[in-house]
């Protein structure tokens, strides 16, 4: 297949997809350039709380998060059909302004009848949602960008560049993801990024950093993809510093990449991913350690946006999760502790409950006190003992699987760094409550130039409108659904049109027939054939297989006629 040049027909398309630029939007005096969203994913109020505490607790004069002056307000978070807050329909609420069922990255919600907390158009079930991030790029130019401490497409940063029902699909939102056009993006994820996407990316002249921190922090381009682990990167307590960078090194590196020599601006999403992975574990040595380094790039965040003037800056959470109390029950004294007594086992723990986990994984029953009394300060009891041995994750328990598995099953089952965890926490006033999500409102804080923030309780889908408000689109960005994701018999109404293997097993092709061309488009890339030449379009295609729909942009109409 060749590749056809833009020539004057894309030149057509490069400026129609520019129509309808909003107005730069001064607020206050202030034009805002740049939008930078940061989102500490799964981070209830009370975890916050502890992460001021154990700060304070390292550096007594600290008194105050990096955030603190900053915060306006708190956000409700719900899904479309339920009050609890999942990560993919949550972020994607503040990126496209419409609430979703779980699992749902940018796409819009099933009709769940009486369950529904928002009004659905049972028309738009399943439909692809522009997101501001693709809205700054399609309609102001902005560059873009993506920071984060998980691997690359999982649900939030997913919900920014990339559409789908079943948040872990990630071949599917990983490939939507490189041919979306992201300038910059860091984070964890090798394993997810195949041979095709990694020879697209360099086609597309990117630069592809895989485990090179040295060339990261070398790098003088502007397109840059650098990805660490084959999954995830380390929590920040366990993180090792020659080998990975922290959050708040990643967003320094993304700030300067895309604001140098760039008059259009920006937007940008940094993640503190890993809050949310240590409160599903109960990982009480994670949880505080991974908001800080979550503040810590918010401070790199917030000072470019003092420096820059023309910056304004969001910072929240997608939903609560663990139920963590900083007291507890069973230490009917709690209230009388002082700080250290309250605190003081916690500041003992020198790694994390995942890290302690996979170090289990080479030692043998004899050595176990010694490992918990070396990174834990404390030795185990015979209960302890006893629910190590019975997880089937330790591979040199005395006990046979057999037994281990008819003994008792939950803790069979259970994540070993989940053991361990919770060993950890029960040392200590502070308890848990869930494993899951919770639906408590969250903190929100924000940085504006002219001072023009959101105050009190406010919604998910009002600071949808808010952030789509500071780039000249006060209502939202849905009505852009309507240009850049039209179903196919409304686009190519009056053609001959036909799906090919459009089932779950391959690739989805949509074949459109005039008296002139042919036109094939496939899903999760944005370019299609004209006549067996391969033609950029500018946007992503995106099929639905529960309706058996393409989803595409207006242009891809005038390549056929």
């Amino acid at each position: 297949m060749k590749k056809r040049k833009v020539g004057t027909l894309g030149l057509l398309i490069t400026l129609w997809l520019g129509l309808g630029v909003p107005q730069s939007n001064a607020q206050n005096g202030e034009e805002i350039r740049n939008v930078v969203l940061m989102i500490t994913d799964g981070t209830s109020l009370p975890t916050v709380s502890l992460a001021r505490w154990y700060q304070r607790m390292l550096h007594p004069e600290m008194r105050h998060l990096n955030i603190d002056p900053y915060l306006c307000g708190t956000v409700i978070t719900f899904c479309s059909d339920a009050p609890t807050g999942d990560s993919a329909p949550t972020t994607s609420c503040y990126v496209n302004g419409m609430p979703s069922n779980t699992g749902f990255v940018s796409t819009y919600p099933r009709d769940a009848g009486a369950s529904n907390l928002v009004p659905v158009d049972t028309a738009r079930q399943y439909a692809p949602l522009v997101t501001l991030l693709e809205a700054a790029r399609l309609e102001r130019g902005m560059r873009t960008g993506l920071v984060v401490t998980c691997q690359f497409p999982h649900a939030t940063p997913a919900d920014c560049s990339a559409h789908g029902p079943k948040r872990t699909d990630y071949a599917r939102l990983a490939k939507q993801m490189v041919h979306n056009y992201l300038d910059v993006v860091i984070g964890g994820g090798t394993g997810y990024l195949d041979s095709g996407m990694a020879h697209h990316l360099r086609q597309q002249g990117y630069e592809l950093l895989l485990d090179d921190l040295q060339g990261l922090r070398k790098s003088h381009s502007h397109r840059m993809w650098a990805l660490f682990n084959p999954k995830d990167l380390p929590y920040e307590l366990d993180r090792d510093s020659s080998r990975y960078p922290s959050l708040a090194e990643s967003t320094r590196i993304a700030l300067k990449k895309l604001s140098d020599g760039n008059p259009k601006g920006f937007f940008l999403m940094v993640e503190g991913s890993k809050v949310d992975w240590a409160a599903h574990d109960n990982d009480l040595a994670a949880l505080p350690t991974e908001f800080l380094g979550f503040d810590a790039a918010c401070h790199e965040v917030l000072e470019f946006a003092k420096r820059d003037g023309h910056t304004a800056v969001i910072i929240t959470t997608d939903h609560g999760n663990s139920g963590v109390s900083i007291g507890r029950q069973s230490w009917p004294l709690y209230d009388e502790y002082s700080k250290e007594e309250l605190f003081g086992q916690l500041m003992r723990f020198r790694h994390t409950g995942e890290w302690l986990a996979k170090a289990l994984e080479s030692t043998p029953p004899a050595r176990l006190d010694s490992l918990f009394q070396l990174h834990c300060g404390f030795t185990l009891t015979d209960n302890d003992r006893e629910a190590l041995y019975l997880n089937r994750n330790y591979g040199l328990s005395p006990i046979p699987t057999s037994e281990r598995m008819a003994k008792d099953s939950v803790l069979y089952r259970t994540k070993l760094a989940r053991t361990v965890s919770t060993i950890m926490s029960a040392r200590t006033p502070i308890a848990f409550t869930t494993h899951g999500h919770t639906a408590e409102e969250v903190f929100l804080a924000c940085y504006h130039p002219g001072g023009k923030t959101p105050k009190g309780v406010i919604y998910n889908t009002d600071l949808h409108r808010y952030m789509a408000g500071l780039l000249g689109w006060p209502n939202g960005v849905d009505a852009l659904n309507q240009k850049y994701f039209i179903p196919h018999p409304t686009l190519f109404k009056g053609l001959k049109t036909r799906i090919l293997h459009g089932d779950k097993k391959g690739v989805a092709i949509l074949e459109i027939k005039s008296s002139k061309h042919t036109l094939r488009a496939y899903e999760n890339v944005d370019w299609v054939e004209l006549d067996g030449q391969r033609v950029e379009v500018g946007s992503l295609v995106v099929f639905s297989p529960e309706r058996q729909l393409f989803y595409g942009p207006r242009p891809m109409r005038a390549l056929v006629e």
